[in-house]
C-alpha cells in the first residue's frame, strides 16, 4: 500500500484554512532519474514563430530524428519561455528544430538558448486505475507522459518557474484525472540548466 498526502491552505478575509487529503492505493511509481545538463545556443535562424536553428558548440549530441525542448529567458518579462518536442535535423553544429508545442521563439540572434534533449523511460499504467500524481524540477523543466509510441502526448507538465516547480492531480481535486482512458506507456524529461544535470521526479499512485 501507498500513500500520497495533499496538504493545502486558503487565506480569506483575514481567515486560514487549512486541508490535508490522504489517498492510499496499491501501489506507485517513482521515476528519478538525474537528467543531463542542457547544451546553450543561439538562435542563427528564425524562419518563423515556430521554426528556426540553434547553432551550439561542438559536443553537443543532438541527431537528426531527435526531439528537441528549447528555453530561453523573454528580454522583456524575464520569464523562461519554452519551445517543447521541436522535430530536429542535424548539420554539424547547427540544429534545425521544426514545430514543436509552446511559445513563439525570440527575435533573431537571441544567445543563450538551452537545448534538452528528452530522457524517455519506461512507465506502464492503466490510466483509468491512476489515483494521484505529483511531477516536480529543480529548474524550469517539462515532464510528458506519453503512449507506447512514445511520441503521442497523454498529459504534460510544463513547469517554468525559477527555482523549482511542482505540479500534482488527486482524486476528489475536482479536476478531471488526466491519464482518464489512456494506456500511459512511457515518460520523458527535459530542462533548461546548462550548469549540471537536475534531478526530476514523477510519482504516479495506482490502484
Amino acid at each position: 500500500m501507498s500513500d500520497f498526502r495533499y496538504t493545502g491552505s486558503v487565506s480569506s478575509l483575514g481567515s486560514s484554512f487549512n486541508q490535508t487529503v490522504t489517498i492510499t492505493t496499491d501501489g506507485v511509481i517513482k521515476k528519478d532519474p538525474s537528467i543531463p545538463a542542457a547544451k546553450v545556443g543561439s538562435l542563427t535562424v528564425r524562419t518563423d514563430n515556430t521554426n528556426g536553428s540553434l547553432t551550439f558548440g561542438a559536443g553537443h549530441g543532438f541527431n537528426t530524428g531527435d526531439l528537441m525542448s528549447i528555453y530561453w529567458t523573454d528580454a522583456t518579462t524575464g520569464l523562461i519561455m519554452s519551445r517543447r518536442r521541436t522535430s530536429v535535423t542535424v548539420a554539424g553544429n547547427v540544429v534545425s528544430f521544426t514545430g514543436g508545442l509552446g511559445d513563439n521563439l525570440p527575435p533573431l540572434n537571441t544567445a543563450n538558448m538551452a537545448g534538452s534533449k528528452p530522457v524517455v523511460e519506461d512507465l506502464v499504467v492503466t490510466g483509468s486505475n491512476v489515483h494521484a500524481m505529483v511531477c516536480q524540477t529543480p529548474s524550469p523543466g517539462t515532464i510528458t507522459f506519453l503512449l507506447a509510441d512514445g511520441t503521442t502526448v497523454v498529459s504534460e507538465y510544463y513547469m517554468p518557474a525559477l527555482n523549482g516547480d511542482s505540479r500534482s492531480w488527486y482524486l476528489g481535486s475536482g479536476v478531471t484525472n488526466p491519464f482518464q482512458g489512456q494506456a500511459v506507456a512511457k515518460i520523458s524529461f527535459t530542462h533548461n540548466n546548462p550548469n549540471a544535470a537536475q534531478t526530476m521526479n514523477a510519482h504516479v499512485y495506482f490502484d
